[in-house]
């Protein structure tokens, strides 16, 4: 399984947003994109969820779905 662990930069605490994500799956649709389903964790801000067909596992597209609320909650590992 692939992971990300980053830190924003946004001052949430004194040591900034820290975020970790993993990918969970992947599925390549008839037209040769790959989707993914990607569950994340910002340490921060206490806050869990899953993102699913997200096209690219990367920290832009991670934090562009959970700051527009493009996520389902879930509790922590």
């Amino acid at each position: 399984m692939k992971n990300l662990n980053w830190n924003t930069g946004r001052m949430y605490t004194p040591e900034g947003q820290l975020i970790e994500a993993a990918l969970v799956a992947s599925d390549e649709d008839e037209f040769g994109f790959t989707w993914h389903t990607v569950e994340f964790h910002d340490r921060s801000r206490m806050v869990s969820g899953r993102i699913t067909n997200l096209l690219d596992f990367t920290e832009t597209a991670i934090m562009a779905a959970y700051d527009a609320g493009y996520y389902q909650s879930i509790q922590p590992n």
